[in-house]
């Protein structure tokens, strides 16, 4: 059997670009900035047009600042955690000291 360059070149693009396309897809949907309607819109993009709509997510994406743990924390409104009882020292404001 006779195995040339295209025999292993074009199934490794083949995946490189359908592993570029599934990145894309986890940043979409891990963005907390966008609205169900833009996620919806960039999706389509990313896999109607194979290598140049996940690029144009990608550079899009990549140029809005990613939220901080503070910020996703603040925008889920979890309540504080309970201060332990050996921490309430550090809590406590010191008054003149």
């Amino acid at each position: 059997m006779y195995f040339d360059f295209l025999t292993f070149a074009a199934p490794a693009m083949i995946l490189a670009v359908l592993i570029f396309q599934i990145l894309a897809t986890l940043r979409v949907r891990s963005d907390f900035g966008s609205s169900p309607e833009q996620k919806s819109m960039q999706l389509k993009l990313i896999w109607l047009l194979p290598l140049v709509g996940a690029a144009l997510v990608f550079a899009v994406l990549r140029d809005e600042p990613r939220p901080t743990r503070s910020s996703r924390a603040t925008s889920e409104s979890r309540p504080a955690p309970p201060i332990a009882a050996n921490d309430a020292h550090r809590a406590a404001p010191r008054n003149g000291a």
